[in-house]
Formats: structure tokens, C-alpha cells, sequence
């Protein structure tokens, strides 16, 4: 069974949190735990702030992954950068 995910179905803060993270290297967690903000610098991306739950629902998606054990730090999984690129993935379902 196919799982497919379109860009345009997504909230639009999921939107831009993925595209943050594309545009920046990744994204990393807030010294107070509860936001995710660019990894490296980006002009577009300056004010960018995003919650730890739009980067969980990414996760769970399977468009950002950890970057070591814990999720300090996430980046773009290549689901999700096919996602940006071509606005629409398909993928066998694993469960």
C-alpha cells in the first residue's frame, strides 16, 4: 500500500518549517526547549522560529530526522526534499 503526502495539503506552518530547514542546514532546538530555530544562516530565514510540535509532526511524517541520538538538532530527510522539489511523494507504507 502507497502513502503519498502533497506539499499543498500540509498546514502552512509545517510548510515553512520544512523549507526553514532546507534553506538552513537543518534546524536546532531553543536553549529553552520549546522552539526550533535555523541551523545556519539564511537571509529569508531571520526571523525564523518554529514549535517543537510542527518539527515533531515533520518527524513523523518522515521529512526531518535527528541529527545524532536525540533531536537537538534535526535535518531534511530526503522524503522531504523530494517533497519540496516536486511537491508530492509516494511511498510504501510501513505500517
Amino acid at each position: 500500500m502507497l502513502r503519498s503526502i502533497e506539499l499543498a495539503a500540509l498546514p502552512s506552518t509545517l510548510q515553512l518549517c520544512l523549507q526553514s530547514a532546507d534553506r538552513c542546514a537543518g534546524l536546532v532546538l531553543t536553549n529553552s526547549g520549546e522552539a526550533y530555530v535555523p541551523r545556519r544562516f539564511h537571509v529569508r530565514e531571520l526571523d525564523a522560529i518554529h514549535t517543537a510540535a510542527d518539527v515533531g509532526a515533520l518527524a513523523k511524517l518522515g521529512l526531518v530526522a535527528p541529527v545524532g541520538a536525540s533531536f537537538c538538532a534535526v535535518r531534511v530527510t530526503d522524503d522531504g526534499i523530494e517533497l519540496l522539489n516536486t511537491g508530492r511523494i509516494e511511498r510504501e507504507a510501513t505500517r
